[in-house]
């Protein structure tokens, strides 16, 4: 009876974690089952007057020969599993809330570690630029434990910390595999007081240059509770998703990660690690 009690108890935690954030009245509750010369144009780009395009960015965007980890893009192996579809329902969730609300770029966070926020980070910008000309921009400001550029199988430098520390050419930082849209910005050098460099200003400018050149900006950030990176970052973002896992993230923990944010600021809750039987009907 215990063992029952306890179950019972946790699914009922479960379905207030995805309810949490109805009280944030345009928010939107995702549940998912998963577990030189181009210096030199770069910087006439930056310093002329009319908005970068993509197709400006990707004449600075070398593609290099990225060697993508399989098991970590739901996209590579299986594009109609269960989990590519519970991604592509994320996407369309997403569009309909930017029906009613300014949205492009997201910061995807945690309450705590190991609730796979840069797994979903990366599946997302995956699904988002599957689409046909659907320019994705994927950021790695995890300054602490950066894990993106793992899932690529590319290298972490340069990049985002790199451009921070001494902004002069942003299109310096951007890198590309095989798919022409979808650009990542790898975390960068290790750095000491990631929260200090975060918090210098230069980020949002960052954001500010590349943004017409995207339909789509995620960023990958520290876990909320820990650390205020997640904070910091969330400032120049439109929403926040916020990523816990089932059959582990407590309800307190959940809701003391979004009380780090501003009101109306989580676009949504995304409920990871649900098993391959259940439904959104049954932890809802």
């Amino acid at each position: 009876m215990s063992r029952i009690h306890d179950l019972l108890n946790r699914a009922e935690q479960e379905k207030e974690l995805l309810r949490m954030v109805d009280v944030e009245r345009e928010s939107v509750a995702l549940p998912v089952a998963i577990g030189a010369s181009a210096q030199s144009r770069a910087a006439q780009q930056i310093g002329r007057s009319s908005p970068l395009t993509f197709d400006d960015l990707l004449s600075f965007c070398p593609r290099r020969a990225w060697v993508p980890d399989p098991a970590s893009n739901v996209f590579a192996g299986e594009p109609q599993s269960a989990a590519a579809e519970e991604l592509r329902g994320i996407r369309s969730r997403l569009y309909r809330l930017r029906e009613t609300r300014q949205l492009k770029t997201l910061l995807v966070t945690s309450p705590v570690h190991k609730e796979g926020k840069s797994f979903v980070a990366c599946n997302l910008a995956h699904a988002l630029a599957i689409q046909p000309d659907c320019r994705v921009l994927l950021i790695d400001a995890n300054l602490r434990n950066p894990a993106l550029h793992k899932f690529f199988g590319t290298l972490p430098t340069p990049g985002l910390s790199d451009y921070l520390l001494k902004p002069a050419d942003p299109m310096s930082i951007v890198q590309r595999g095989e798919s022409d849209n979808l650009i990542l910005i790898a975390a960068g050098s290790a750095v000491v007081g990631p929260a200090e460099l975060l918090g210098n200003g230069q980020l949002p400018s960052l954001i500010k240059l590349v943004a017409p050149a995207f339909d789509w900006i995620v960023i990958d950030s520290p876990p909320a509770i820990p650390f205020t990176d997640a904070a910091l970052l969330a400032n120049p973002c439109d929403g926040v998703l916020l990523v816990v896992r089932s059959n582990s993230t407590p309800l307190e923990v959940a809701r003391r990660a979004r009380r780090k944010f501003r009101d109306g600021h989580i676009a949504g809750v995304v409920l990871n690690g649900v098993a391959a039987h259940q439904n959104y009907a049954e932890i809802h």
